[in-house]
């Protein structure tokens, strides 16, 4: 099998003009109405235009009217804020999908106490995601021991979502053990970032 076989089919990003995997590309489709859609799970139906998973990209695709002339018709105008913010959205199901298969998959661990546990005895541990709103002395004891450890941290989402994707009460750590849902939960991660802005 060639490389190329292996990555799969190819499309070209509205944006920056480079071909990529379709896999690793955002979908949008155009519904009847005119407006356009975010088809982050590549399932909706008609002729799909793609872009980079990066808020650069979409903008730039916008400003040269690059969506217009793949689907051949004026678009809907949308809010400037609707792509990334419904983008947002359908990355954070995709989140709350996977850490749900990691956690009936025993794969997921959650409180700073376990954590900063785990992190000090060396245990294996994929990454680590803090809490936005975490108190400054656990955010930083946790921040220095996975640093430490040389383990990924992702300081993102509030407690409250944290719990939710849970299903308990508020959390401010959890952490992935090493393996698949691990490593597709950190790509949705690393997306996020790209598109929502946090750090």
């Amino acid at each position: 099998m060639t490389s190329d076989e292996e990555r799969g089919p190819q499309r070209t990003c509205l944006g920056c003009r480079k071909a990529f995997a379709r896999k690793d590309l955002l979908r949008f489709v155009l519904a009847p109405q005119g407006e356009l859609l975010v088809d982050y799970k590549g399932r909706l139906p008609g002729r799909g235009a793609y872009t980079c998973v990066d808020s650069g990209c979409i903008a730039e695709a916008i400003r040269r009217r690059q969506f217009s002339r793949t689907f051949k018709r004026e678009l809907l105008p949308v809010a400037d804020d609707y792509i990334p913010r419904e983008l947002s959205r359908q990355i954070q199901e995709r989140i709350s999908g996977l850490i749900g298969m990691a956690r009936k998959a025993h794969q997921l661990l959650s409180g700073s106490s376990l954590i900063l546990d785990r992190l000090s005895a060396g245990a294996p541990l994929a990454f680590v995601v803090i809490a936005s709103d975490v108190s400054d002395g656990i955010g930083e004891k946790v921040i220095g021991r996975a640093t430490n450890r040389s383990v990924r941290y992702y300081r993102m989402f509030e407690k409250e979502f944290l719990g939710r994707l849970l299903g308990t009460g508020q959390r401010s750590v959890l952490a992935l053990v090493p393996g698949s849902l691990a490593a597709a939960i950190r790509v949705e991660l690393e997306r996020y970032q790209r598109i929502a802005g946090e750090y």
